[in-house]
């Protein structure tokens, strides 16, 4: 048992690391094989638990535009599993996150369009600034 699971993260550890060396051309081609691994192995849940949290963030909102992730459900299981434990690590990691995706976004002069981050930030400003 305790192989099975080194050698789970082991592997999980590797995807993570191999879709954060490509270029921003591939990114989206391994952020999309990674995911396929991930549901053929069935530990999509033991991922999004890991880090980096902008992996973790991409990852998770591919797998809710495929239909595999309920994400509203998902960032308030891990918001209030975080403030159960007192962990402001999880919260500055989203935010910072989401804002240098923000940031990168806006010095390519893009406009936002991506309807996944937009729901994280509404969801995020309503429950920590209202």
């Amino acid at each position: 048992m305790e192989f099975t699971t080194a050698l789970r993260t082991t592997l999980l550890t590797s995807l993570a690391d191999w879709y954060n060396r490509a270029n921003d051309n591939e990114q989206q081609q391994r952020l999309s094989r990674v995911l396929e691994v991930v549901q053929d192995l069935k530990t999509l849940p033991t991922l999004l638990a890991a880090q980096p949290m902008t992996f973790i963030l991409d990852l998770a909102c591919l797998a809710s535009r495929r239909g595999y992730l309920k994400l509203d459900k998902w960032l308030t299981d891990k918001l209030r599993e975080h403030q159960v434990n007192q962990n402001k690590f999880f919260l500055f990691d989203l935010f910072s996150t989401l804002l240098s995706i923000l940031i990168i976004t806006l010095q390519n002069v893009l406009i936002m369009t991506n309807y996944h981050f937009i729901r994280i930030f509404i969801m995020l400003f309503k429950t920590f600034c209202l």
